[in-house]
């Protein structure tokens, strides 16, 4: 009630859809008719210990245009963020696309298929019923036929509820 208020006087440019390690998937359905936004925050404000193996709290990633302040005012303010925990990433089809296709690059090699990631965030691949983790910074072999092949992303999540789908041909 008192979000919405402060919504329709115009004092939110954005919210936090994940805040301290969890999302918060009402918050998303909230901002998408809103068009507002999203921030990925944590609370900490402290020095804390991350144990190994444990990295990437939440993290707002912004597509800024330029690596300076204007640029990720300017990001913010066209909405151009997605949310990142851990593995996992929420946010706009325009933004997440590209992301994704950036990160991945596929090729056959003889009888296998070979997804190379360029990143720091895997991608959890399905096609059917077969799952395929690329690793970040690695390449992951596949045994596929040739051809043509819609997968859908586990871990890159639309606001709107659904999974990113790519396409794949080799």
């Amino acid at each position: 009630p008192e979000i919405d208020t402060a919504n329709k006087e115009g004092l939110l440019d954005g919210v936090e859809v994940v805040n301290f390690g969890k999302l918060e998937p009402q918050t998303l359905a909230w901002i998408l008719p809103k068009n507002l936004t999203i921030l990925s925050n944590t609370d900490i404000h402290d020095l804390v210990e991350i144990p190994t193996g444990q990295h990437r709290e939440s993290i707002t990633l912004v597509f800024a245009k330029t690596r300076d302040l204007a640029g990720i005012r300017e990001a913010l303010a066209a909405r151009r963020t997605v949310a990142w925990l851990r593995d996992e990433v929420w946010g706009r089809e325009e933004h997440l696309r590209p992301l994704a296709e950036a990160l991945i690059s596929v090729r056959r090699a003889g009888s296998q298929v070979i997804f190379t990631n360029r990143g720091s965030l895997p991608l959890d691949l399905r096609h059917g019923t077969e799952t395929i983790r690329v690793y970040p910074n690695a390449d992951t072999r596949a045994d596929l036929p040739q051809g043509e092949k819609k997968f859908e992303v586990l871990n890159f999540h639309l606001i709107t509820g659904a999974n990113l789908t790519l396409t794949a041909r080799w």
